[in-house]
């Protein structure tokens, strides 16, 4: 009788072997397969060393434009400083005559000096690529500033300095 009862334990126990195998077994093969192979291929995608060296063709395009262009100034070379989008040809437009060209370039951003005409000043900057379309920014305007400004005193007070 102790060695049937005995029997039936490790029956029991077999039978609880068996049926925890067929669960984890039914969970990798259809859960726990998908998640091993997404897994590798995420890793295998962080070692590819595969990199975009030139612009993407779906790429998010933006307007070209002028940064901290100044309203005015009491010089005629101005140093202007913008961004295009990458891949682009950058013309900088003063008056609507195109003046300076820079040629494609590795980065966004981009300096050049250009010679404003006496009075006021539109510029713009215009971006060409092969194949694309043109961009134009907004015009800015800036302004060339030759006569000294006048100061008055309206309202003098005595032993007051101001600067």
């Amino acid at each position: 009788m102790v060695i049937h009862h005995r029997r039936k334990q490790d029956n029991k126990q077999i039978f609880s072997y068996v049926i925890l195998f067929i669960i984890v077994v039914g969970f990798l093969a259809t859960v726990g397969f998908q998640a091993l192979v997404q897994g590798s291929l995420f890793v295998a995608s962080l070692s590819s060393k595969k990199t975009a060296t030139g612009p993407r063709d779906d790429a998010l395009i933006f307007a070209p434009e002028l940064l901290a262009l100044p309203d005015a100034t009491n010089s005629a070379r101005l140093l202007v400083s913008g961004s295009a989008p990458l891949g682009y040809t950058v013309t900088i437009l003063v008056n609507d005559v195109e003046q300076e060209e820079l040629p494609e370039s590795p980065s966004t951003e981009f300096e050049t000096e250009v010679t404003l005409d006496q009075g006021d000043n539109t510029l713009a900057v215009l971006a060409r690529r092969d194949g694309a379309a043109e961009l134009t920014s907004e015009n800015y305007q800036s302004s060339i500033v030759t006569k000294s400004q006048r100061w008055t005193v309206e309202s003098p007070s005595d032993g007051k300095t101001t600067r």
